[in-house]
């Protein structure tokens, strides 16, 4: 079974949220999404409530919770495809990721 690493403590969390981001690519529908996501997310959060400027992670953040979010529940009700559309969802959220913090 895939699943995402914790971040190392040498890394920052920017290059972390990038690492499972591209991990996410590698979970099947075996693997427990709704963990691995709920992972990617409260680093996210936790990343957002430690940094100096929080909103520079704002497009990041709704790009999670609009899309995303929306693709999980899809993915949870049995829609075995919104798998694909939740990866692209949770890649583009750590493209939105600002480079100031990498």
């Amino acid at each position: 079974m895939s699943h995402i690493n914790s971040p190392q403590p040498n890394e920052s969390p920017c290059t972390a949220l990038r690492q499972q981001a591209r991990a996410f690519y590698g979970l099947t529908v075996a693997d427990n999404i709704t963990l691995a996501f709920s992972a990617y997310r409260n680093l996210l959060q936790q990343t957002i409530t430690l940094a100096s400027d929080p909103t520079s992670f704002a497009p990041a953040w709704n790009k999670l919770i609009k899309d995303a979010a929306v693709d999980l529940v899809d993915f949870e009700q049995g829609d075995s495809m919104a798998l694909v559309k939740l990866q692209h969802s949770v890649a583009a959220s750590a493209e939105l990721l600002p480079q100031s913090y990498s």
